[in-house]
């Protein structure tokens, strides 16, 4: 006889599904069917995984518990941050990153503010030189760096040029002051000084009739800014010409013209042991052999008039007649050039 078929998928004495528990081979067992199980609803408030009266929970209370105060946490800061999202005493934002991207915000519009502005400066500016270092930390780029040294070079070439601009003008500042001071000595030399002669030749002054001198009871004698007229010898000395021989060639001609003087002495005593007429106080008598030879112009033309004054033909070959009687002695030699000669001394 055939078994019973059931209506229940599993054996009811040990509880197991018929695909594990079944007198038949295993292809011919039957298939157990998947159920699912009804859902059980229950209250929420009669869910309870702590215990009310100690009010711990039931299965891991310290993990449940660190759960708790860390969502509260974040509900909490979530709360803030959605109220008080700027902090009016920090000036900051609560928030990092939201004050990351307002801080990069601020930035980016400075730049911009100061690109416009540096397209808005004229061209005179572009090179100055805060605009290539940082004003802070005083640091200059590579670029930079190459621009300072481009400006002191081109500022020292500019001091240069101001240097030589003050040189010149104290120069001529120097050249009118020396124009001045010729000025003056020119108004000076405009005034005779023979009118200062005039005054104190008296020996006194004329309004307080005082003499002049040095104490308290004499007149105070200042002297004069005039310049006293040259004389006719000093105006030659002054206009001698370069060819004149040095003073250290003139004391042979001396030593000479001294022999030559003491000769005619000594013949002129002679002559009036003799008898005879003396000559003129200026006449030199010596022999022909012991005449100087003359070896410039200027001894030529003395020896000339001194034989004109004694009667005896020239030794240069002069053609006018010797005076008898009456003639001024003749004048000393003087050292002079080829180029002239001078027939007068300063008295």
């Amino acid at each position: 006889m055939s078994m019973p078929t059931s209506m229940i998928d599993y054996h009811i004495i040990s509880n197991e599904s018929c695909e594990n528990h079944h007198w038949a081979k295993p292809q011919d067992r039957p298939l157990c069917v998947q159920r699912e199980p009804k859902t059980r609803k229950v209250q929420a408030a009669q869910l309870r995984d702590y215990n009310i009266v100690s009010n711990r929970y039931h299965q891991d209370h310290e993990g449940k518990l660190a759960r708790d105060v860390k969502l509260c946490n974040l509900e909490l800061t979530h709360k803030y941050n959605q109220r008080n999202r700027f902090n009016p005493v920090m000036q900051k934002y609560t928030d990092t990153e939201i004050e990351e991207r307002h801080r990069i915000c601020d930035d980016a519009r400075e730049v911009e503010v100061m690109m416009r502005g540096e397209a808005c400066l004229p061209p005179t500016l572009a090179g100055r030189v805060t605009a290539h270092y940082d004003m802070i930390t005083h640091r200059a780029d590579d670029e930079g760096t190459l621009n300072l040294k481009l400006q002191d070079m081109l500022e020292n070439q500019r001091k240069s040029r101001y240097n030589a601009r003050h040189v010149d003008e104290h120069r001529q500042r120097m050249q009118d002051v020396v124009a001045e001071d010729a000025s003056t000595n020119q108004r000076h030399e405009f005034v005779a000084h023979d009118r200062w002669e005039e005054a104190t030749g008296r020996g006194y002054n004329i309004v307080n009739n005082r003499a002049y001198g040095k104490g308290h009871k004499f007149e105070k004698l200042h002297e004069p800014f005039t310049v006293p007229s040259l004389t006719t010898w000093e105006k030659v000395e002054k206009d001698r010409s370069g060819l004149t021989p040095p003073t250290s060639a003139r004391g042979s001609r001396a030593a000479a013209d001294a022999t030559a003087q003491q000769g005619s002495r000594s013949a002129r005593a002679a002559n009036a042991g003799r008898g005879g007429t003396p000559r003129a106080s200026g006449e030199v008598i010596t022999p022909r052999a012991m005449r100087p030879t003359p070896r410039t112009l200027s001894d030529a033309g003395s020896a000339t008039l001194s034989a004109r004054g004694s009667g005896r033909p020239p030794l240069a070959g002069g053609s006018m007649p010797a005076r008898q009687t009456g003639a001024p002695p003749p004048p000393p030699p003087i050292p002079g050039s080829p180029v002239g000669s001078v027939y007068s001394r300063r008295m």
